[in-house]
């Protein structure tokens, strides 16, 4: 019966695994291809490399050496709280800077739930409590504080609480051990 349970929630990361990765690669060409529409040119270049290469980057620590990035993916999920915070006691003066500068929280919320959806493939408990965090906290904020730019912060998060939950629920299973 262990094992069942133990290739379910196996299952079940690579489920998440798999619809994140769905998500990640839609969001990268979405907002790859607005930034190259407008502004575009060596400015695009810059802004698109500005959140990818962190989110590579992150990635890849998460999916390889996730015991290191606990700390490291702890903080920026903090990060993204406090900065969700910010912008709702900003209200009007941030939907201003975004509407200047780009949906700032949504990318950021992107970025996030593409990261922890890469560590919560090894860590999924951690993974999906920090998903969940990410995602559901700015898209509150985000839907109690109003704004122009506001809509997209659910829609982001969306994915990140779908694969959030699922990585939850695989972590509750025991995991198979490899022969030694």
């Amino acid at each position: 019966m262990v094992g069942d349970s133990a290739r379910q929630g196996q299952r079940l990361r690579r489920i998440a695994l798999g619809v994140a990765a769905v998500y990640v690669l839609v969001g990268v060409m979405f907002i790859a291809g607005e930034t190259f529409t407008d502004p575009g040119g060596w400015a695009a270049v810059g802004l698109t490399a500005a959140w990818l290469v962190p989110m590579v980057g992150l990635g890849w620590l998460g999916l390889r050496h996730a015991d290191v990035a606990l700390v490291p993916l702890t903080a920026v999920t903090g990060a993204v709280v406090v900065l969700s915070l910010v912008a709702a006691v900003m209200g009007g003066h941030w939907s201003t800077f975004e509407n200047h500068h780009g949906p700032l929280r949504a990318i950021v919320v992107f970025v996030l739930c593409g990261v922890l959806a890469a560590f919560g493939f090894r860590r999924p408990k951690a993974g999906g409590v920090l998903l969940l965090v990410g995602s559901v906290v700015p898209a509150l904020l985000g839907i109690v504080t109003g704004g122009p730019g506001t809509a997209a912060l659910p829609l982001v998060a969306v994915p990140g609480v779908v694969v959030g939950i699922l990585y939850l629920e695989s972590g509750a299973r025991p995991r198979q051990r490899r022969p030694a």
